[in-house]
């Protein structure tokens, strides 16, 4: 009597669904990271005028030089 219908997920099944889940969560891993290190750098065309650093998110951890001014200043 065959009884591997009885068993619920066959191996085959399984290793699928494991690597399913493996490749998932590294491409949410990659964006993640992707995305937390692209707001972390400012784009350096776009700041150039002082006015920018008052109310900028990144005005703690910027380090261009019109940041450092604005902070010192």
């Amino acid at each position: 009597m065959d009884n591997s219908e009885h068993q619920g997920q066959s191996r085959r099944e399984f290793i699928r669904g494991v690597t399913r889940y493996l490749t998932l969560g590294g491409l949410l891993s990659v964006a993640g990271v992707l995305y937390a290190r692209d707001r972390n750098q400012p784009q350096t065309e776009s700041y150039r005028d002082h006015r920018l650093c008052d109310g900028c998110s990144l005005l703690s951890n910027c380090g261009l030089p019109q940041a450092v001014a604005f902070r010192q200043g």
